[in-house]
């Protein structure tokens, strides 16, 4: 259990760390214009965000059920929310703040206003952010 535990928090350190840096990344980069830049970010966010499945796994690892002797069962509310909270999370990475970070990348290089892309990516990506916020506020104090 304690090895299950290592590794879930160590990979939720150096996985969802870099995945909630690299939409912020991704922000100043088109912020400055850089397209290159918000190009990299998608495919980091993107990386990150599939990578972030090896934090769930090893948490899950962890929810064996009261009746095999372990102190985390799957009916408690707070492992539900956190499941949900983290596919909410996972679902906007992949499909709304990557592909919006290579949206207004390409609209960089054609030279377009990408007012609007900036926006849905600043809000996408700063939702991830409270959403793996609230998750680490469950863990800890397991309500």
């Amino acid at each position: 259990m304690k090895v299950l535990l290592t590794l879930h928090l160590v990979a939720a350190v150096f996985l969802v760390g870099p995945l909630i840096a690299s939409g912020m990344t991704g922000l100043r980069a088109l912020r400055t214009g850089d397209a290159a830049a918000a190009r990299l970010t998608s495919r980091m966010t993107t990386l990150y965000s599939w990578l972030s499945l090896l934090v769930a796994i090893f948490g899950l690892a962890m929810v064996q059920g009261r009746n095999r002797g372990f102190h985390i069962s799957f009916s408690e509310t707070w492992i539900q929310v956190s499941i949900a909270l983290y596919v909410v999370a996972l679902v906007l990475s992949l499909l709304l703040v990557a592909p919006t970070l290579s949206a207004a990348a390409r609209g960089l290089d054609a030279g377009e206003a990408i007012g609007s892309l900036r926006a849905r990516a600043g809000a996408s990506a700063g939702v991830v952010a409270l959403l793996y916020l609230a998750i680490l506020v469950l863990m800890v104090y397991r309500p």
